[in-house]
């Protein structure tokens, strides 16, 4: 049961991976009018994860195909992040896009934790409770600049303020961020 449970936390991690690429695609997308270049590619890896989960928590165990295939997805995935961050970017639209999709990833993987607790019968710290209403408040907020921002209106200079010092904290994880990602091959192939 041990290694269904590691598994389960790679394939949440890897989930909230894809969540936060596939919301930066997104608010990019919207605040610069243009097509996003990975949005479709991201769309198929979450629903590739997605046609795996459900029987993996029927089972809990992953076949030799979902396993090839999420190690594989993994991959991509890590290759992708490594052009989520740009440095020498100063737009605002752009540390939306992080903050936003930073926030959204970290809501699924909180989700997924309490999932994970749900299926193993495991008792899960009361702090991922209480964080479920604080990301669903902070991401409603992030969805309402983005509306704001595409309609060509500005928030108050206070909303903007959070927002740069959410995106320097996220910045200051950067190397966090892109090593937790190593960590998920080895989680999906415990067995």
């Amino acid at each position: 049961m041990e290694a269904a449970k590691t598994q389960y936390n790679g394939i949440m991690l890897l989930t909230s991976y894809v969540q936060r690429l596939y919301v930066a695609e997104s608010i990019t997308m919207r605040l610069n009018k243009r097509e996003a270049a990975t949005l479709t590619e991201v769309k198929n890896i979450f629903d590739s994860i997605n046609a795996i989960v459900p029987v993996f928590e029927q089972t809990k165990k992953l076949t030799d195909g979902q396993l090839q295939s999420l190690l594989a997805l993994t991959a991509r995935v890590k290759q992708l992040m490594n052009s989520y961050f740009s440095p020498l970017n100063t737009a605002f639209s752009y540390k939306l896009a992080i903050v936003g999709s930073s926030l959204y990833g970290e809501q699924q993987m909180n989700n997924g934790v309490i999932r994970l607790g749900e299926l193993f019968n495991e008792n899960i710290n009361r702090d991922f409770f209480m964080r479920v209403k604080m990301y669903e408040d902070r991401t409603k907020m992030i969805d309402f600049i983005v509306h704001l921002y595409s309609e060509g209106k500005n928030p108050e200079d206070s909303i903007l303020s959070i927002i740069e010092q959410w995106y320097e904290g996220i910045v200051r994880q950067q190397k966090h961020i892109l090593q937790d990602i190593d960590k998920i091959a080895p989680m999906l192939s415990d067995s």
